[in-house]
Order: C-alpha cells, then sequence, then structure tokens
C-alpha cells in the first residue's frame, strides 16, 4: 500500500484498536488514513501547527493524538472529533534544543520530550474514567468462565450481559434488557455449557443462547419474589434448575430439551420444605454432587437436602452468640455463599461445604457429621462477598468489600480432623477499589 502525500512525511503513527493511520509532515496539517483506503485521507486538519509537524503519537486508551512541530509546540487533538484540546506554545514549556524524540505514557500521564535536554510535561485535572476500567455502566452481580468457548460471561444490575474473550479480553457480544428493567440477580450455566441461566429480581428464570441474545425458554414460579440465587443440577440423567430467594422455597424446574414449551413452571414443592425448610429469605443455593443440594439463609441456617428422596438430610445451624456488635437483624448472622468440594463426596469425616458466615467468618462444615471442624477469619473487616474453588478443590479464593482477594491452600485442610488455625495463606492482593462482588476461577 503507498499513500501519497504532498511534501512528504516526517512522523507517522498507527492504532490497531481504531484503525487509524495518522501522519504529519512539512505541509503542517495533520491527517487521518484509514490504512486499507490510501487513496485519500479520512479527515485532514489544515495547519495544525504553525511550523512542520516533527513528532507525533497516538494514546489509544485515550482516544487523543500527540503532535509536536520543529518550533517545540505541543498539541493534543481528540482522535475522533478532531478538536484541539490542548495547545502548549514553546514559550509555555521553555524547552530549547533540537527535537530529537517524545514519548507520551498514559498510565503516568507524561509527555517527555527529548532535545539535547530531558524534559517532562505532566498533564493536571482530573484523571479519566480510563483509570478505574469499568466493564458494565451498573455494578456487576456476577462472573461466569466458560471453558468450551473460553469465554467470560458477567451480568450487571442493569439487566445486561457481556461476552468477553478472556485472551484478549475485548468484548465479543452483548445483550440488554435480559429481564426488561428489572436486575439480574444471578447466573449459570447448563450441563453442556452452551445455554446461559439468568435469574431476575422480576422472580423469574430465564435461558438463553448468549452467543446471539436469544431467549429460549422462561421459567416463572408461582410468585413474583425475589430470586437471590440458582444452580443447575444433574442427578440421575435428570437435569434441573434450582432456583431460591424471598419466597422461601425451593422451586425446581425440570431442565427438559425436546420440549417445546416457552414458558414453564416448577414441580410440586417438597413436603419437607414446605413444613420444615427455612424461616427467613434463602440466600444461596449450591448443588453438591451427586445427591445432595445445599441451601443457606438470612439467619444463618444451612440445610442439606437429599435429592432423591427430597426429605432434609442434615441442619448445620450455627451457634448462638451474644457478642458486643453482633446483631442478626443487620445480617450478621447471613450465609450468602457456599462451596463444595466435589472431590471431598465419599470422605464422611471431611469437611466438605464451606460458608462465608455467620459473623462474616470462613467456616468449614462436615456434611455427614453436622459439625464445624473449623472456623477463621479471611478478612480484616471480617466481610467475605464472595469465594470459589480450582478444580482439584486444592485452593479456596475469597474476596472482601475492600477489594482484596486470598488465597488459601485447602488440599488437606479438615480432611480427617478438627483445625485450630487457618489454612496456609498462597497469595493476597488488592483486585478492586470497590467491593467485589463476584469470583470465577478460569483454567488455561
Amino acid at each position: 500500500t503507498v499513500f501519497r502525500i504532498y511534501k512528504g512525511v516526517k512522523t507517522f503513527d498507527f492504532s490497531y484498536e481504531n484503525n487509524v493511520l495518522a501522519t504529519g509532515g512539512m505541509d503542517r496539517a495533520l491527517r487521518l488514513w484509514n490504512p486499507y483506503m490510501p487513496g485519500k485521507p479520512t479527515a485532514m486538519i489544515r495547519q495544525a501547527h504553525n511550523s512542520p509537524i516533527a513528532k507525533l503519537i497516538i494514546c489509544t486508551v485515550e482516544g487523543r493524538i500527540y503532535t509536536i512541530a520543529t518550533d517545540k509546540s505541543v498539541k493534543v487533538w481528540h482522535i475522533k472529533d478532531h478538536a484541539c484540546l490542548v495547545a502548549i506554545p514553546a514559550k509555555g514549556h521553555r524547552i530549547k534544543g533540537d527535537l530529537q524524540a517524545a514519548y507520551y505514557n498514559p498510565l503516568s500521564r507524561i509527555l517527555a520530550i527529548s532535545t539535547d535536554q530531558l524534559a517532562f510535561l505532566y498533564q493536571k485535572g482530573r484523571p479519566a474514567i480510563r483509570d478505574s476500567v469499568l466493564s458494565h455502566r451498573d455494578p456487576v452481580q456476577r462472573i461466569l468462565f466458560n471453558s468450551s468457548f473460553k469465554q467470560v460471561v458477567t451480568g450487571c444490575e442493569g439487566s445486561v450481559v457481556k461476552v468477553w474473550d478472556i485472551e484478549t479480553g475485548h468484548l465479543v457480544f452483548e445483550f440488554s434488557n435480559v429481564h426488561e428493567t428489572e436486575a439480574i440477580s444471578d447466573m449459570s450455566f447448563d450441563w453442556s455449557e452452551r445455554r446461559l441461566i439468568t435469574s431476575g429480581r422480576d422472580g423469574t428464570l430465564r435461558v438463553w443462547n448468549f452467543n446471539n441474545g436469544h431467549c429460549r425458554r422462561i421459567y416463572k414460579k408461582a410468585n413474583k419474589k425475589e430470586i437471590s440465587s440458582i444452580t443447575y443440577m444433574s442427578i440421575n440423567r435428570s437435569n434441573h434448575v434450582v432456583a431460591v430467594g424471598w419466597d422461601r422455597r425451593i422451586n425446581i424446574f425440570p431442565d427438559v430439551i425436546d420440549d417445546l414449551h416457552f414458558i414453564h413452571y416448577p414441580i410440586n414443592y417438597m413436603p419437607d420444605d414446605l413444613h420444615h425448610g427455612h424461616q427467613e429469605d434463602i440466600l444461596v443455593v449450591e448443588f453438591c454432587p451427586p445427591s445432595f443440594l445445599a441451601t443457606a439463609s438470612f439467619d444463618g441456617e444451612i440445610i442439606i437436602w437429599n435429592m432423591i428422596s427430597y426429605h432434609i438430610f442434615s441442619r448445620l445451624s450455627p451457634s448462638k452468640t451474644t457478642s458486643e456488635g453482633f446483631n442478626p437483624l443487620e445480617g450478621d448472622a447471613a450465609v450468602t455463599h457456599l462451596v463444595y468440594l466435589s472431590s471431598r463426596a465419599g470422605k464422611r469425616a471431611s469437611a466438605s461445604l464451606i460458608a462465608n458466615g455467620p459473623r462474616g467468618l470462613i467456616h468449614f462444615w462436615c456434611v455427614h457429621a453436622g459439625n464445624v471442624m473449623a472456623r477463621f477469619s479471611a478478612s480484616r473487616s471480617n466481610s467475605v462477598t464472595a469465594m470459589a474453588r480450582t478444580q482439584d478443590d486444592s485452593v479456596l479464593f475469597t474476596a472482601d468489600k475492600q477489594g482484596y482477594i486470598v488465597l488459601w491452600d485447602v488440599k488437606t485442610y479438615c480432611m480427617q480432623k478438627p483445625a485450630t488455625v487457618a489454612p496456609r495463606e498462597i497469595a493476597k492482593w488488592r483486585g478492586h477499589v470497590e467491593p467485589i462482588t463476584s469470583v470465577e476461577y478460569a483454567k488455561r
């Protein structure tokens, strides 16, 4: 490809993300080109400077073009609007000598100019919004990793689902109005990872082809109370979607692929659920293969259900506490996240269920014995907001309200006997400056 420019080119830069080639030269004009259309520039700013343009830099993350002329005047241009945002005359910075090189660092927002001396021009003012990367306009409620397609799926309170390429970080696809005007509360994949299931505050569940945004099915329960958590359950070649929430009931929807009906309803409530179930709002549900289901409520009670007989297998009730500052009405007893260590399913003496409460402490429960085998603080503020595990159950991930992520070695923790100390801490870092709402493990 050949670009023919009057009086030639002294400097140029290319932005792959914006598909823009910028050139500057002796005629003092700034030209923007589509690299596949060399015949004519897509935009041209005549008399961009009063002297030839010597250096040119495109900052993709800011969407700006920095130009420096031979008289050492500096200008900043908007890459799309082509407007001049900043103009600094040579007298403004007093840089002397012949211009040799220039470099812009978008992280520190510094323009370095080299003559017979090295000068730094700092940008003043409030940092741009790009310094705090936003994937959604509204708070993210759930994140999932699809191992089949190597994609990350996120859902937010604005009822928007986005699909991301985990290798490049680029947005692949998005669709909105998932639950119309209501927020997304939770998400899950089916057994094949080809369908996405979302739950909303409108009390419904929807099944999506997340690669094209097509709604394939709607699950409706008897009431419209908010759904707080969902899980996908496969038992004896029978697949179900389980939803819990503010109605304090376990809603089970059969997932039959060949059923062509668009709207589906749950099966009858389990007798034990009606007469001996939770007395407070159910906040989380976790499938414990091969045949258990764990639910936890606002009052801290965890119930293990046998999904073969549809009866309660055991109750994991927290010890009563009267410690200062403990207030169950403010959620101090609540359990909002559960993690099941499936590799310990057949080990009756081992702790296989992990809860993030009460009191914000991590609890290791033995499902068969119904007792706590260990409890420890995983956060300075005792505010663990999300948990995840590796596929081999060797590492536990915890995240808190302060944005910290901690990795714990739980490979042999509480395997045979109770523990009085916390497991070994592998790593800790601050991943966000705001509370973390969801954590997912992605194996590359």
